[in-house]
């Protein structure tokens, strides 16, 4: 043996070669499978649906506001920003219900959920650009079609579970299933959009988070539902009685219920039993005494669901247990959701940017806003990012005003965090300047009162009214003529 990995190791099972592409490697048959799994690990495991849904959150937020960055500052405020922020409202063609915000989240959780996701650009009856998105199980292949196009522009070319691509790898179109074979077709890349967030080069398809933990998630849950089992037993036998005959004793008061000699009332726990065992000599009563789910079991259902919560990196202590952390795993914790949630942000922003990027080309085609007059301008702008999130925002807070007092950072970085931009800002800071002191001068005239700024707002105590000056008496010296 040269090597500590050998596939022929003691004590290991066999490994099969696995120097092939990725494709070859994942068919489309173990993607269905895999697919099939996650699915229901994220319907009934509520620890890593809760991951993919918190991770969702943080990155998509109440944000992706557009923005112009552009030089024609005329056109994009009166053209391209109120096109977009109608294009974001009424982008998908299921309606308003889904607007930029809930594809953004859908799409987060269906690539932590399914592996990708896709978006087809389409156009309404208007000419209004539209998205349509396609769930992963709609895009493949048909059992039996031989794997390669039939017809039109890709004829002869091979489907890898739904991709057709060039011999440099480079995706050329998907086959988009329909409810039959005959309504199946196939759609140029150009025109059709997948997002997923891949980890081999020559990945034709995106792969569920979930891939990785999911044997053991589908064994931890037959597991617990053993213990439920258990319990229900547990809970099923109330007392236990040891006699001679090992039966019930139908003169008992336990057996006849009611009211006896002696005045005691006798009942049923509801839902309880009583077992009776034959005793060797003498009789006794005893309570049902469990100790399970054990302590042990506990610990290993949870070193599951963290295992299932690093494969969507996110913390485990974010979702179930925060038991245990201080100050400084409390950051490590949150800086490793951060770069989670900002990893997961570069995926979604390409995505959308292609898809904005063409609503606004065949707005302008259509008529639903004018081209601009500096031709640079048309794809010049961005969208903004949800607050950054944060486990001890006061820690915070006191950093970033140290770092911008040193000039470390700028204003334009805090507002970042924030979810913000330095335009809006001052704009919104102004807009309050001016109506203090409109404010200011309507109440001085009414009332007759002279007010002073610093009794509106008082950022720091320097800004405090000054005191008058008290003279003091100087000590006069009796030893001086």
């Amino acid at each position: 043996m040269i090597h500590a990995s050998d596939k022929r190791a003691q004590g290991l099972q066999y490994t099969p070669e696995l120097i092939k592409d990725f494709d070859e490697l994942f068919s489309a048959t173990d993607w269905r499978s895999t697919v099939t799994q996650s699915r229901i690990v994220f319907s009934n495991f509520p620890v890593p649906r809760s991951a993919s849904m918190q991770k969702a959150w943080h990155s998509v937020g109440n944000a992706w506001k557009p923005e112009f960055i552009g030089e024609d500052a005329e056109w994009g405020e009166n053209e391209l920003l109120p096109f977009l922020d109608l294009w974001s409202k009424n982008l998908d063609v299921r309606g308003e219900m889904f607007d930029l915000n809930m594809n953004l989240h859908l799409d987060s959780v269906a690539i932590d959920r399914d592996g990708d996701v896709f978006a087809l650009l389409t156009e309404d009856n208007d000419g209004f650009p539209k998205v349509q998105k396609i769930g992963a199980h709609r895009v493949g292949d048909r059992v039996g079609s031989g794997g390669k196009a039939e017809s039109g522009p890709f004829q002869g070319r091979a489907i890898r579970n739904g991709v057709i691509k060039n011999n440099f790898g480079r995706t050329l179109a998907y086959q988009i299933l329909g409810d039959t074979a005959d309504e199946d077709r196939i759609v140029d890349a150009n025109d059709c959009i997948m997002l997923n967030d891949p980890d081999w080069h020559d990945q034709g398809r995106g792969v569920p988070a979930f891939a990785a933990v999911i044997p053991e998630l589908r064994k931890a849950k037959t597991s617990e539902e053993w213990e439920l089992m258990a319990q229900l037993v547990n809970s099923a036998h109330s007392l236990v009685e040891y006699n001679e005959t090992g039966t019930a004793d139908f003169t008992s008061d336990v057996a006849n219920q009611g009211v006896g000699d002696d005045g005691l009332n006798v009942q049923s726990l509801s839902g309880g039993m009583i077992r009776y065992f034959k005793a060797n000599s003498g009789a006794k009563l005893e309570a049902i005494n469990s100790a399970r789910p054990s302590d042990s079991w506990d610990v290993f259902q949870d070193r599951v669901q963290r295992l299932a919560c690093t494969c969507v990196s996110w913390g485990y202590e974010l979702t179930w247990k925060p038991e245990g952390l201080n100050s400084v795993s409390v950051r490590s914790v949150q800086d490793k959701a951060r770069h989670a949630v900002a990893r997961r942000q570069v995926v979604l922003r390409r995505g959308l940017m292609r898809q904005a990027e063409w609503a606004v080309t065949i707005g302008i085609k259509n008529g639903y806003l004018a081209a601009p007059t500096n031709a640079q301008d048309w794809d010049k702008f961005t969208f903004s990012l949800p607050p950054q999130m944060t486990i001890d925002p006061r820690h915070d807070s006191k950093t970033e005003m140290e770092d911008f007092k040193i000039g470390r950072k700028n204003m334009t970085q805090l507002l970042k965090r924030d979810g913000k931009t330095l335009v809006p800002h001052i704009k919104e800071r102004l807009w309050e300047i001016v109506q203090r002191k409109l404010l200011k001068q309507e109440y001085e005239l009414k009332y007759g009162v002279e007010i002073d700024d610093r009794e509106i707002m008082m950022l720091t105590p320097n800004e405090m009214a000054e005191h008058e000056e008290i003279e003091t008496p100087v000590k006069s010296n009796d030893n001086e003529e």
